[in-house]
Protein backbone atom coordinates (compact mmCIF):
# COMPACT_ATOMS: atom_id res chain seq x y z
CA UNK A 1 0.00 0.00 0.00
CA UNK A 2 1.24 3.75 -1.33
CA UNK A 3 1.67 6.07 1.62
CA UNK A 4 -0.64 9.18 0.96
CA UNK A 5 1.45 12.28 0.38
CA UNK A 6 1.03 15.71 0.57
CA UNK A 7 -1.13 17.93 -1.74
CA UNK A 8 0.72 21.21 -1.25
CA UNK A 9 2.53 21.89 -4.86
CA UNK A 10 5.83 20.27 -5.24
CA UNK A 11 6.14 18.35 -1.62
CA UNK A 12 6.50 14.88 -1.24
CA UNK A 13 6.20 14.88 1.96
CA UNK A 14 4.34 12.33 3.80
CA UNK A 15 0.45 13.01 4.57
CA UNK A 16 -0.99 14.40 8.07
CA UNK A 17 -3.61 15.73 8.17
CA UNK A 18 -6.06 17.99 5.66
CA UNK A 19 -3.96 16.99 2.99
CA UNK A 20 -0.67 18.71 3.96
CA UNK A 21 2.45 17.20 5.39
CA UNK A 22 3.61 18.42 9.19
CA UNK A 23 5.31 21.44 7.97
CA UNK A 24 2.01 22.72 5.37
CA UNK A 25 -0.28 21.77 8.09
CA UNK A 26 0.49 23.19 11.06
CA UNK A 27 1.57 26.63 8.72
CA UNK A 28 -2.68 25.99 7.04
CA UNK A 29 -3.14 26.08 10.87
CA UNK A 30 -1.65 28.83 11.90
CA UNK A 31 -1.97 31.15 9.02
CA UNK A 32 -4.88 29.96 7.13
CA UNK A 33 -2.65 29.28 4.15
CA UNK A 34 -0.40 26.33 4.04
CA UNK A 35 2.55 28.58 1.46
CA UNK A 36 3.03 31.76 4.61
CA UNK A 37 6.26 31.57 6.47
CA UNK A 38 6.86 34.46 8.77
CA UNK A 39 10.54 35.41 8.43
CA UNK A 40 12.42 36.95 10.96
CA UNK A 41 13.14 39.81 9.87
CA UNK A 42 8.92 39.74 9.86
CA UNK A 43 8.32 39.23 13.26
CA UNK A 44 11.21 40.59 15.44
CA UNK A 45 10.32 44.46 15.19
CA UNK A 46 6.74 43.93 15.18
CA UNK A 47 6.47 42.23 18.40
CA UNK A 48 8.56 44.34 20.66
CA UNK A 49 6.68 46.99 23.12
CA UNK A 50 8.34 49.17 25.19
CA UNK A 51 7.72 49.29 29.18
CA UNK A 52 10.39 51.50 31.19
CA UNK A 53 13.94 50.23 29.82
CA UNK A 54 12.76 46.91 29.25
CA UNK A 55 12.18 45.70 25.76
CA UNK A 56 8.86 43.22 25.91
CA UNK A 57 8.39 40.73 23.73
CA UNK A 58 4.40 39.95 23.49
CA UNK A 59 4.50 37.56 20.38
CA UNK A 60 4.76 34.06 21.57
CA UNK A 61 5.09 33.30 25.21
CA UNK A 62 5.96 30.06 26.61
CA UNK A 63 4.33 28.18 29.69
CA UNK A 64 7.44 28.79 31.65
CA UNK A 65 7.19 33.30 31.00
CA UNK A 66 9.91 33.04 28.08
CA UNK A 67 9.50 34.98 24.89
CA UNK A 68 10.24 32.53 21.61
CA UNK A 69 10.96 33.26 18.58
CA UNK A 70 11.08 30.90 15.58
CA UNK A 71 15.02 31.57 13.50
CA UNK A 72 15.37 28.91 10.88
CA UNK A 73 12.45 26.83 10.73
CA UNK A 74 13.90 26.30 14.65
CA UNK A 75 12.34 27.34 18.46
CA UNK A 76 14.49 29.71 20.54
CA UNK A 77 14.13 31.89 23.60
CA UNK A 78 13.92 35.39 22.22
CA UNK A 79 16.32 37.15 25.01
CA UNK A 80 19.24 34.44 23.93
CA UNK A 81 18.65 35.10 20.51
CA UNK A 82 18.84 38.76 21.17
CA UNK A 83 21.61 38.39 23.59
CA UNK A 84 23.65 36.70 20.72
CA UNK A 85 22.57 38.98 18.31
CA UNK A 86 23.78 42.31 20.07
CA UNK A 87 27.19 40.75 21.67
CA UNK A 88 28.05 38.46 18.20
CA UNK A 89 28.50 35.55 20.71
CA UNK A 90 27.23 32.31 20.79
CA UNK A 91 24.82 31.54 24.06
CA UNK A 92 25.61 28.18 23.28
CA UNK A 93 26.11 26.11 26.91
CA UNK A 94 25.84 29.25 28.60
CA UNK A 95 22.82 30.64 30.10
CA UNK A 96 21.60 34.48 29.67
CA UNK A 97 20.20 36.43 32.60
CA UNK A 98 17.69 38.57 33.27
CA UNK A 99 19.22 41.44 35.05
CA UNK A 100 15.93 43.18 35.36
CA UNK A 101 13.66 39.84 36.63
CA UNK A 102 11.40 40.24 33.38
CA UNK A 103 11.32 37.20 31.45
CA UNK A 104 9.80 38.91 28.66
CA UNK A 105 12.59 41.40 28.30
CA UNK A 106 14.87 41.05 24.86
CA UNK A 107 16.78 44.59 25.90
CA UNK A 108 20.48 43.56 25.58
CA UNK A 109 21.08 45.89 28.42
CA UNK A 110 19.13 44.26 30.90
CA UNK A 111 20.69 40.59 29.95
CA UNK A 112 23.96 39.43 30.83
CA UNK A 113 25.78 36.03 30.53
CA UNK A 114 25.67 33.97 33.85
CA UNK A 115 26.89 30.40 35.07
CA UNK A 116 23.97 28.06 36.67
CA UNK A 117 24.47 29.25 40.03
CA UNK A 118 24.48 33.00 39.32
CA UNK A 119 21.28 32.13 37.35
CA UNK A 120 19.47 30.37 40.19
CA UNK A 121 21.33 33.43 42.59
CA UNK A 122 19.67 36.17 41.26
CA UNK A 123 16.38 35.69 41.70
CA UNK A 124 13.02 38.16 41.87
CA UNK A 125 11.38 37.26 45.17
CA UNK A 126 10.44 34.88 47.46
CA UNK A 127 9.00 31.74 46.29
CA UNK A 128 5.20 30.96 46.56
CA UNK A 129 6.25 28.59 49.16
CA UNK A 130 7.65 31.40 51.49
CA UNK A 131 5.42 31.60 54.85
CA UNK A 132 7.17 35.04 55.37
CA UNK A 133 6.91 36.56 52.20
CA UNK A 134 10.40 37.14 52.28
CA UNK A 135 13.24 35.47 50.52
CA UNK A 136 15.80 33.44 52.87
CA UNK A 137 14.14 34.60 55.87
CA UNK A 138 11.76 31.86 58.16
CA UNK A 139 9.71 31.69 61.28
CA UNK A 140 11.56 30.58 64.00
CA UNK A 141 9.11 31.00 67.10
CA UNK A 142 8.31 34.21 67.65
CA UNK A 143 11.12 35.39 65.60
CA UNK A 144 12.48 35.67 62.17
CA UNK A 145 15.73 33.00 60.82
CA UNK A 146 18.28 34.09 58.05
CA UNK A 147 19.08 31.16 56.17
CA UNK A 148 21.21 31.07 52.46
CA UNK A 149 22.30 28.47 50.38
CA UNK A 150 25.37 29.30 49.00
CA UNK A 151 27.57 26.16 46.60
CA UNK A 152 24.99 23.44 48.37
CA UNK A 153 25.40 24.47 52.06
CA UNK A 154 22.56 26.28 53.97
CA UNK A 155 24.21 28.27 56.11
CA UNK A 156 22.17 30.39 59.24
CA UNK A 157 22.58 34.09 59.41
CA UNK A 158 21.12 34.88 62.80
CA UNK A 159 17.60 35.15 64.27
CA UNK A 160 16.19 38.94 64.72
CA UNK A 161 12.74 40.06 66.36
CA UNK A 162 11.25 41.27 63.33
CA UNK A 163 10.81 40.92 59.94
CA UNK A 164 12.03 44.08 58.85
CA UNK A 165 15.55 43.49 60.13
CA UNK A 166 15.58 39.81 59.05
CA UNK A 167 14.38 41.28 55.72
CA UNK A 168 17.78 44.06 56.02
CA UNK A 169 20.32 41.00 57.26
CA UNK A 170 19.31 38.69 54.04
CA UNK A 171 19.75 41.17 51.96
CA UNK A 172 22.70 42.64 52.79
CA UNK A 173 24.24 39.35 53.03
CA UNK A 174 23.11 37.65 50.01
CA UNK A 175 24.57 40.99 48.07
CA UNK A 176 28.03 40.20 50.04
CA UNK A 177 27.70 36.49 48.91
CA UNK A 178 26.18 36.99 45.44
CA UNK A 179 27.29 40.09 44.24
CA UNK A 180 25.39 41.57 41.00
CA UNK A 181 23.70 38.44 41.07
CA UNK A 182 22.09 38.71 44.90
CA UNK A 183 18.48 39.29 43.02
CA UNK A 184 15.78 41.27 45.16
CA UNK A 185 14.44 39.95 48.49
Amino acid sequence: MQQRTCTYEDCTNVHRAKGYCTKHYFRWRKHGDPSIVKTTAHVWPDEIHQDGDCMIWAHNIDSHGYGRVTINSKQRLAHRYAWEQASGQSSKGLLVDHACHNRTCVNPRHLRVATKQQNNSNRRGATKESTTGVRNVYPSRNKFCVMIRKDGVLKTYGTYSTIEEASQVAEETRAKLFGDFSGRG
